[in-house]
């Protein structure tokens, strides 16, 4: 297990979608709407944050799948700076309760962004590993981005609860996404659209 934390399996999307995670990991839906196509866990006390997302296949090589998204992300966040370091594909032994024509790609890098409408001097640098994983039986990419903070801004609104200056949680953190894939399950596939 990474860093000695034990995972606690969590029904996502009514139950249609199974992922563990940490137990600190709390639904964010039971305090602020979210977006239907996606299920928001967060550990305040981490600023950390696990974001599933279901979309439609983007229209681009598999390939390049992880860094448009990754992409994509940096440019909603409004991110002042954004360095991608690197993009794996593990294959499809990394989500062993999918089909088996399932790709995945993880790309991990980092991105300087600030809470809400905090401006440039809140900027909290953030790791981001993100796995896309393609589901080409129902035309789908599924997202699961960890994003965790490396250093946090003593302007920005998370330090209230997880302390300004330097973090280590993201030394763990690919390794925590890693385990997560390996628990993903598909139960109900209606969830993409189709039977």
């Amino acid at each position: 297990m990474t860093a000695n934390e034990s995972l606690a399996q969590r029904d996502l999307f009514g139950g249609a979608l199974k992922l563990s995670m940490p137990m600190r990991f709390v639904d964010v839906s039971d305090f602020r709407p979210v977006p239907d196509n996606q299920e928001v866990f967060a550990d305040a006390n981490r600023d950390q944050s696990v974001v599933v997302e279901v979309l439609e296949r983007a229209d681009v090589p598999d390939d390049r799948c992880a860094v448009l998204f990754f992409e994509d992300l940096a440019e909603h966040n409004e991110a002042a700076s954004s360095s991608l370091d690197s993009v794996t594909t593990p294959g499809p032994t990394a989500v062993p309760h999918l089909p088996n024509d399932t790709f995945v790609s993880v790309a991990r890098g980092a991105q300087a962004v600030s809470k809400g409408r905090q401006g440039q001097e809140a900027l909290n640098q953030v790791q981001i590993c993100q796995a896309c994983i393609r589901l080409p039986s129902v035309d789908s990419d599924l997202l699961i981005t960890l994003n965790t903070p490396m250093h946090i801004s003593e302007h920005s609104a998370a330090a209230e609860h997880a302390g300004a200056g330097a973090k280590d949680a993201h030394v763990t953190a690919p390794q925590l996404l890693q385990d997560m894939l390996l628990t993903l399950e598909i139960k109900d596939w209606g969830l993409f659209g189709g039977a």
